[in-house]
Protein backbone atom coordinates (compact mmCIF):
# COMPACT_ATOMS: atom_id res chain seq x y z
CA UNK A 1 0.00 0.00 0.00
CA UNK A 2 1.57 3.31 -1.07
CA UNK A 3 2.48 5.56 1.81
CA UNK A 4 3.33 2.70 4.19
CA UNK A 5 6.59 3.58 6.00
CA UNK A 6 9.41 1.06 5.70
CA UNK A 7 12.92 1.13 7.11
CA UNK A 8 15.80 1.48 4.67
CA UNK A 9 19.36 0.28 4.98
CA UNK A 10 20.71 3.74 5.77
CA UNK A 11 18.70 3.73 8.98
CA UNK A 12 16.10 6.29 7.95
CA UNK A 13 12.58 5.73 6.68
CA UNK A 14 10.75 6.34 3.46
CA UNK A 15 7.55 5.24 1.81
CA UNK A 16 7.09 2.57 -0.81
CA UNK A 17 6.87 5.06 -3.68
CA UNK A 18 10.20 6.63 -2.68
CA UNK A 19 11.81 3.24 -2.15
CA UNK A 20 10.78 2.14 -5.64
CA UNK A 21 11.82 5.43 -7.25
CA UNK A 22 15.29 5.22 -5.72
CA UNK A 23 15.83 1.80 -7.30
CA UNK A 24 14.16 2.46 -10.66
CA UNK A 25 17.42 3.57 -12.38
CA UNK A 26 18.77 0.04 -11.85
CA UNK A 27 15.89 -1.69 -13.66
CA UNK A 28 16.25 -2.79 -17.28
CA UNK A 29 13.97 -4.12 -19.99
CA UNK A 30 15.14 -7.17 -21.92
CA UNK A 31 14.14 -7.83 -25.52
CA UNK A 32 14.49 -11.46 -26.56
CA UNK A 33 14.73 -12.84 -30.10
CA UNK A 34 12.90 -14.79 -31.25
CA UNK A 35 10.51 -12.31 -29.68
CA UNK A 36 7.62 -13.51 -27.55
CA UNK A 37 4.19 -11.92 -27.90
CA UNK A 38 1.18 -11.66 -25.65
CA UNK A 39 -2.37 -12.82 -26.46
CA UNK A 40 -2.98 -9.66 -28.51
CA UNK A 41 0.19 -10.16 -30.55
CA UNK A 42 2.11 -7.31 -28.91
CA UNK A 43 5.80 -7.97 -28.13
CA UNK A 44 6.60 -8.87 -24.54
CA UNK A 45 9.72 -8.10 -22.55
CA UNK A 46 11.37 -9.39 -19.41
CA UNK A 47 12.69 -7.34 -16.51
CA UNK A 48 16.19 -7.46 -15.09
CA UNK A 49 18.31 -5.35 -12.77
CA UNK A 50 21.88 -4.11 -12.75
CA UNK A 51 24.24 -5.94 -10.36
CA UNK A 52 27.56 -4.36 -11.40
CA UNK A 53 28.53 -0.94 -12.70
CA UNK A 54 30.37 -2.47 -15.66
CA UNK A 55 27.35 -4.14 -17.18
CA UNK A 56 26.19 -7.30 -15.41
CA UNK A 57 22.42 -7.71 -15.25
CA UNK A 58 20.48 -10.36 -13.36
CA UNK A 59 17.21 -11.85 -14.56
CA UNK A 60 15.23 -15.09 -14.74
CA UNK A 61 16.82 -18.00 -16.63
CA UNK A 62 13.33 -18.86 -17.83
CA UNK A 63 12.94 -15.39 -19.36
CA UNK A 64 16.00 -15.73 -21.63
CA UNK A 65 15.85 -19.46 -22.31
CA UNK A 66 16.17 -20.23 -26.01
CA UNK A 67 17.11 -16.67 -26.98
CA UNK A 68 19.29 -16.20 -30.04
CA UNK A 69 19.66 -12.46 -29.52
CA UNK A 70 19.34 -10.29 -26.42
CA UNK A 71 19.07 -6.51 -26.25
CA UNK A 72 18.81 -4.63 -22.98
CA UNK A 73 17.50 -1.11 -22.45
CA UNK A 74 18.47 0.79 -19.30
CA UNK A 75 16.23 3.30 -17.58
CA UNK A 76 18.01 6.25 -19.25
CA UNK A 77 17.21 4.94 -22.74
CA UNK A 78 20.54 3.37 -23.67
CA UNK A 79 20.30 0.04 -25.52
CA UNK A 80 23.01 -2.63 -25.32
CA UNK A 81 23.59 -5.95 -27.01
CA UNK A 82 23.84 -8.66 -24.33
CA UNK A 83 25.12 -12.19 -23.91
CA UNK A 84 24.53 -14.74 -21.17
CA UNK A 85 27.50 -14.60 -18.76
CA UNK A 86 26.16 -17.34 -16.45
CA UNK A 87 22.94 -19.32 -16.16
CA UNK A 88 21.62 -21.82 -13.65
CA UNK A 89 18.45 -23.42 -14.98
CA UNK A 90 18.28 -25.69 -11.92
CA UNK A 91 17.76 -22.62 -9.73
CA UNK A 92 16.20 -20.30 -12.32
CA UNK A 93 18.77 -17.47 -12.48
CA UNK A 94 20.70 -15.93 -15.38
CA UNK A 95 23.30 -13.16 -15.49
CA UNK A 96 23.73 -11.13 -18.69
CA UNK A 97 26.72 -9.04 -19.77
CA UNK A 98 25.98 -5.79 -21.59
CA UNK A 99 28.52 -4.98 -24.29
CA UNK A 100 30.28 -1.67 -23.66
CA UNK A 101 28.28 -0.71 -20.58
CA UNK A 102 29.83 1.35 -17.79
CA UNK A 103 28.84 3.58 -14.88
CA UNK A 104 25.56 1.73 -14.33
CA UNK A 105 23.78 1.85 -10.97
CA UNK A 106 23.75 -1.61 -9.34
CA UNK A 107 21.41 -3.00 -6.71
CA UNK A 108 22.75 -4.99 -3.76
CA UNK A 109 21.77 -8.58 -3.01
CA UNK A 110 20.95 -9.09 0.67
CA UNK A 111 22.44 -11.82 2.84
CA UNK A 112 19.49 -12.09 5.23
CA UNK A 113 16.61 -14.54 5.42
CA UNK A 114 13.05 -13.31 4.98
CA UNK A 115 10.19 -14.49 7.16
CA UNK A 116 6.56 -15.19 6.41
CA UNK A 117 4.72 -11.88 6.54
CA UNK A 118 7.71 -9.72 5.58
CA UNK A 119 7.24 -6.93 3.07
CA UNK A 120 8.12 -7.84 -0.52
CA UNK A 121 8.12 -5.28 -3.36
CA UNK A 122 8.33 -6.59 -6.91
CA UNK A 123 9.88 -3.85 -9.09
CA UNK A 124 9.17 -4.44 -12.76
CA UNK A 125 9.19 -2.49 -15.99
CA UNK A 126 6.53 -2.12 -18.66
CA UNK A 127 6.55 -0.13 -21.90
CA UNK A 128 5.18 2.80 -19.89
CA UNK A 129 7.92 2.67 -17.26
CA UNK A 130 8.51 1.17 -13.81
CA UNK A 131 5.75 -0.60 -11.92
CA UNK A 132 5.52 -1.74 -8.31
CA UNK A 133 3.65 -4.73 -6.92
CA UNK A 134 3.36 -4.60 -3.14
CA UNK A 135 3.20 -8.02 -1.49
CA UNK A 136 4.16 -10.12 1.48
CA UNK A 137 6.20 -13.26 1.89
CA UNK A 138 3.91 -16.28 2.13
CA UNK A 139 6.45 -19.04 2.78
CA UNK A 140 10.11 -19.98 2.36
CA UNK A 141 11.86 -23.22 1.43
CA UNK A 142 9.15 -24.28 -0.99
CA UNK A 143 9.07 -26.21 -4.26
CA UNK A 144 7.50 -24.69 -7.38
CA UNK A 145 7.23 -25.69 -11.01
CA UNK A 146 8.06 -22.96 -13.53
CA UNK A 147 6.93 -24.21 -16.92
CA UNK A 148 9.02 -27.41 -17.37
CA UNK A 149 11.48 -26.87 -14.48
CA UNK A 150 10.94 -27.79 -10.82
CA UNK A 151 12.70 -25.38 -8.47
CA UNK A 152 13.44 -26.17 -4.85
CA UNK A 153 14.15 -23.85 -1.92
CA UNK A 154 12.17 -20.94 -3.35
CA UNK A 155 10.25 -18.21 -1.56
CA UNK A 156 6.57 -17.65 -2.36
CA UNK A 157 5.28 -14.08 -2.38
CA UNK A 158 1.67 -12.94 -2.53
CA UNK A 159 1.69 -10.10 -5.08
CA UNK A 160 -0.07 -9.27 -8.34
CA UNK A 161 2.48 -9.15 -11.18
CA UNK A 162 2.45 -9.19 -14.96
CA UNK A 163 4.33 -11.21 -17.57
CA UNK A 164 6.98 -8.48 -17.94
CA UNK A 165 7.93 -8.91 -14.27
CA UNK A 166 9.69 -12.20 -14.95
CA UNK A 167 13.24 -11.53 -13.74
CA UNK A 168 12.29 -8.54 -11.59
CA UNK A 169 14.00 -7.87 -8.26
CA UNK A 170 12.09 -8.38 -5.03
CA UNK A 171 12.97 -5.66 -2.53
CA UNK A 172 12.74 -6.22 1.21
CA UNK A 173 11.85 -3.73 3.94
CA UNK A 174 15.49 -2.66 4.24
CA UNK A 175 15.76 -1.74 0.58
CA UNK A 176 17.96 -4.66 -0.52
CA UNK A 177 17.27 -7.29 -3.17
CA UNK A 178 15.86 -10.30 -1.33
CA UNK A 179 15.33 -12.37 -4.45
CA UNK A 180 14.48 -12.60 -8.14
CA UNK A 181 11.08 -13.42 -9.60
CA UNK A 182 11.08 -16.51 -11.83
CA UNK A 183 7.39 -16.93 -12.47
CA UNK A 184 6.68 -18.58 -15.82
CA UNK A 185 3.98 -17.71 -18.28
CA UNK A 186 1.87 -20.73 -17.32
CA UNK A 187 2.12 -20.29 -13.55
CA UNK A 188 -0.85 -19.25 -11.43
CA UNK A 189 -0.93 -18.43 -7.72
CA UNK A 190 1.83 -16.82 -5.66
CA UNK A 191 4.98 -15.37 -7.21
CA UNK A 192 7.97 -17.72 -7.24
CA UNK A 193 11.12 -15.99 -5.99
CA UNK A 194 14.67 -17.36 -5.97
CA UNK A 195 16.36 -16.14 -2.75
CA UNK A 196 19.22 -13.65 -3.00
CA UNK A 197 21.73 -16.14 -1.60
CA UNK A 198 21.22 -18.48 -4.56
CA UNK A 199 21.29 -15.57 -7.00
CA UNK A 200 24.58 -14.36 -5.51
CA UNK A 201 26.23 -17.70 -6.30
CA UNK A 202 25.26 -17.42 -9.96
CA UNK A 203 26.66 -13.87 -9.96
CA UNK A 204 29.92 -15.23 -8.55
CA UNK A 205 30.16 -17.65 -11.47
CA UNK A 206 29.69 -14.75 -13.89
CA UNK A 207 32.42 -12.67 -12.23
CA UNK A 208 34.89 -15.38 -11.18
CA UNK A 209 34.38 -18.11 -13.75
CA UNK A 210 35.05 -21.78 -13.02
CA UNK A 211 36.60 -20.97 -9.64
CA UNK A 212 33.10 -20.14 -8.40
CA UNK A 213 31.36 -23.28 -9.69
CA UNK A 214 28.16 -23.68 -7.69
CA UNK A 215 28.00 -26.86 -5.63
CA UNK A 216 24.78 -28.84 -5.64
CA UNK A 217 23.41 -31.92 -3.90
CA UNK A 218 21.31 -32.60 -6.98
CA UNK A 219 17.93 -33.05 -5.28
CA UNK A 220 14.72 -31.05 -5.53
CA UNK A 221 13.27 -30.75 -2.03
CA UNK A 222 10.48 -29.10 -0.08
CA UNK A 223 10.92 -27.94 3.50
CA UNK A 224 8.55 -29.46 6.06
CA UNK A 225 8.20 -27.51 9.29
CA UNK A 226 7.15 -29.37 12.47
CA UNK A 227 3.42 -28.84 11.84
CA UNK A 228 3.47 -29.95 8.20
CA UNK A 229 5.74 -32.86 9.09
CA UNK A 230 3.40 -34.01 11.87
CA UNK A 231 0.41 -33.99 9.52
CA UNK A 232 2.37 -36.00 6.95
CA UNK A 233 3.68 -38.45 9.53
CA UNK A 234 7.24 -37.45 8.70
CA UNK A 235 10.06 -35.74 10.60
CA UNK A 236 10.80 -32.03 9.94
CA UNK A 237 13.40 -31.38 7.25
CA UNK A 238 13.74 -31.44 3.47
CA UNK A 239 11.35 -33.83 1.75
CA UNK A 240 13.00 -35.14 -1.43
CA UNK A 241 10.72 -34.57 -4.44
CA UNK A 242 13.14 -35.60 -7.19
CA UNK A 243 16.77 -36.63 -7.62
CA UNK A 244 18.88 -35.41 -10.55
CA UNK A 245 20.41 -38.30 -12.54
CA UNK A 246 24.17 -38.57 -12.06
CA UNK A 247 24.14 -36.16 -9.11
CA UNK A 248 25.79 -36.59 -5.68
CA UNK A 249 22.33 -37.30 -4.26
CA UNK A 250 21.81 -40.21 -6.65
CA UNK A 251 25.32 -41.53 -6.04
CA UNK A 252 24.60 -41.52 -2.28
CA UNK A 253 21.37 -43.45 -2.82
CA UNK A 254 18.89 -40.74 -1.86
CA UNK A 255 15.34 -41.41 -3.06
CA UNK A 256 12.15 -39.34 -3.48
CA UNK A 257 9.99 -39.57 -0.37
CA UNK A 258 12.94 -39.61 2.03
CA UNK A 259 13.50 -36.69 4.39
CA UNK A 260 16.91 -35.10 5.02
CA UNK A 261 16.70 -33.90 8.61
CA UNK A 262 20.26 -32.61 9.12
CA UNK A 263 23.53 -31.94 7.32
CA UNK A 264 26.63 -32.43 9.44
CA UNK A 265 24.48 -32.30 12.55
CA UNK A 266 22.81 -28.97 11.63
CA UNK A 267 19.02 -29.26 11.21
CA UNK A 268 17.56 -28.62 7.77
CA UNK A 269 14.82 -25.97 7.88
CA UNK A 270 13.64 -22.83 6.07
CA UNK A 271 16.70 -20.95 7.32
CA UNK A 272 19.02 -23.80 6.27
CA UNK A 273 17.51 -25.31 3.10
CA UNK A 274 19.04 -28.41 1.53
CA UNK A 275 21.71 -26.47 -0.36
CA UNK A 276 25.46 -27.03 0.16
CA UNK A 277 26.30 -23.38 0.77
CA UNK A 278 23.70 -23.19 3.55
CA UNK A 279 26.03 -25.50 5.47
CA UNK A 280 29.35 -24.01 4.40
CA UNK A 281 30.09 -26.72 1.82
CA UNK A 282 32.01 -26.04 -1.38
CA UNK A 283 32.52 -28.07 -4.56
CA UNK A 284 34.42 -31.25 -3.70
CA UNK A 285 33.30 -31.12 -0.06
CA UNK A 286 32.05 -34.02 2.05
CA UNK A 287 29.17 -34.22 4.51
CA UNK A 288 27.15 -36.70 6.52
CA UNK A 289 23.40 -36.46 6.08
CA UNK A 290 20.79 -37.55 8.58
CA UNK A 291 18.05 -39.12 6.46
CA UNK A 292 14.70 -40.54 7.47
CA UNK A 293 14.01 -43.65 5.36
CA UNK A 294 10.58 -45.21 5.96
CA UNK A 295 10.64 -43.99 9.56
CA UNK A 296 14.20 -45.07 10.30
CA UNK A 297 17.00 -42.53 10.72
CA UNK A 298 20.13 -43.31 8.70
CA UNK A 299 23.50 -41.61 8.28
CA UNK A 300 24.39 -41.11 4.61
CA UNK A 301 27.76 -39.86 3.34
CA UNK A 302 27.71 -37.49 0.36
CA UNK A 303 30.51 -35.97 -1.72
CA UNK A 304 29.96 -32.92 -3.89
CA UNK A 305 31.35 -32.83 -7.40
CA UNK A 306 34.67 -30.97 -7.64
Amino acid sequence: RAGTPVAVAAGGSTNIADLAAQRAPSLVSISIAPRATDAAGAPTYATGFVVSADGLVMTSAHAVSGATQLRVATADGHVYDATVAAADAEHGIAVLRLAGARDLVPLTLTDGTQRAGDLALVLGRTAAGPEVAVGTVRAMGQTARVDTVTLGGVTLVDAAIGAADDGAPVIDGNGGVAGVTVTGASQAGPVTVVPAGVAARVLAIATQGAAATRPSFGAVTEILDPAAAALAGLPPGALIIAVVPGSPAQTSGLQPGEVVTAVGGTPVDAGHPFEPTAFGLAAGGHATLSVSVRGTSQQVAITLAA
